[in-house]
């Protein structure tokens, strides 16, 4: 997100903040709600989790009338239990038509198509199928990172989130053979005055993570791209 703000070909097609005090920018609050583990957090009397009983706190307040989409992201997907996620962001859909509710899938660990139950592949699948079957808005993280630009795939090769594979890394491959490319410059900043390139984003992979070569960031300016279309689509944009 913070890339496609600064690149300066982009102007401020990309604007957003946490704020909302530019009405020209997107307004994302970044973690804006309190709340536990997705898939693990513990029960209460109901059978709520705390994030979804945070969720409602937070959409109760008047002040809050605004909020029109809400999206739970994951960390580690390993070993969770992802049918409580789908279950509990369901109640959330019924108790709030007027909110969009964006599903979401976890990050490449390593294990591939691996389909062990609670493994990452077998989770995110559950995630996808339940979003298939009710209709519901995904945005899909792991396979952003399953595909490069070309849509050659990598999934089921031990990939990880810095998009290393067992063969090398896609990021640096790709940006290797497209140099000059939007997405390059994008991600490296290569022949761009006034940038330096995408810096880190969560997963994709860390900040302060100096193994990682700058064209991993790839994953990063993916992510952003497809939030953006995330976002466009939501507000009705079907182009």
């Amino acid at each position: 997100m913070n890339a496609l703000q600064a690149f300066p070909a982009f102007n401020d097609l990309y604007a957003w903040d946490d704020s909302g005090a530019d009405a020209n920018a997107l307004d994302l609050d970044d973690l804006g709600i309190g709340g536990g583990d997705l898939g693990n957090d513990s029960l209460d009397g109901n059978g709520d989790t705390g994030w979804v009983v945070q969720t409602r706190t937070l959409l109760d307040n008047p002040a809050n009338s605004h909020i029109n989409v809400i999206i739970w992201s994951w960390c580690s997907i390993d070993g969770h239990d992802a049918q409580r996620y789908v279950d509990n962001m369901e109640k959330l859909v019924t108790e709030y038509p007027a909110v969009d509710f964006v599903f979401m899938t976890g990050h490449a660990q390593g294990q591939g198509e691996d389909t062990t139950a609670d493994s990452v592949h077998y989770n995110n699948q559950l995630i996808r199928q339940h979003c298939a079957d009710n209709g519901r808005w995904l945005f899909d993280f792991a396979d952003i990172e399953a595909y490069d630009p070309d849509g050659t795939y990598f999934w089921d090769q031990a990939m990880q989130d810095d998009l290393a594979y067992s063969g090398g890394n896609w990021g640096v491959e790709w940006c290797a053979t497209h140099q000059g490319s939007e997405l390059e410059q994008l991600t490296s900043g290569n022949g761009v005055s006034g940038y330096d390139g995408c810096g880190s984003c969560a997963h994709s992979p860390e900040g302060g993570d100096t193994g990682t070569p700058q064209e991993a960031k790839l994953n990063c300016v993916l992510k952003g791209r497809a939030a953006w279309w995330l976002w466009a689509r939501l507000a009705g944009w079907n182009d």
